[in-house]
Order: structure tokens, then sequence, then C-alpha cells
């Protein structure tokens, strides 16, 4: 996905080592108008049990960023 992004110009991009990193950061340094991409589509490589576990786990947190 990111060699994808910068082959289109998108040069913003960020490596995580969790989901919960890549949802603070997103978090902490998004404003007004930007547009977050967390690629939701794609494999959670063994990270998740299924979408499921992994849409359950991003709820927690970010309800936790209020």
């Amino acid at each position: 996905i990111e060699n994808c992004a910068h082959r289109h110009g998108f040069m913003d991009t960020v490596r995580c080592e969790t989901f919960e990193e890549a949802i603070n950061y997103c978090y902490d340094h998004a404003v007004s108008g930007d547009a977050v991409l967390l690629s939701p589509a794609c494999s959670s490589f063994d990270m998740y049990a299924n979408y499921e576990a992994r849409g359950f786990d991003f709820k927690k947190i970010v309800n936790r960023l209020k």
C-alpha cells in the first residue's frame, strides 16, 4: 500500500508497529481536513483472529481517546 501511495504522489506515510500506535499517531497529528487511511481492507498479518476482532479493538482504542 505504501509503495502504491508513493507512486501516486502520496508521500506523507507513516509506519507503526501496532494498531494502537497507528491510531494514537493519527489522533496526535491529524488536523481538520486531513484524511487518515488505516487500510482496514488489508490483512492484519495474524494480529487478530478476524475482521470482527480487529473492529472491536479499533472501537476500544478510539473510545479511550475521548
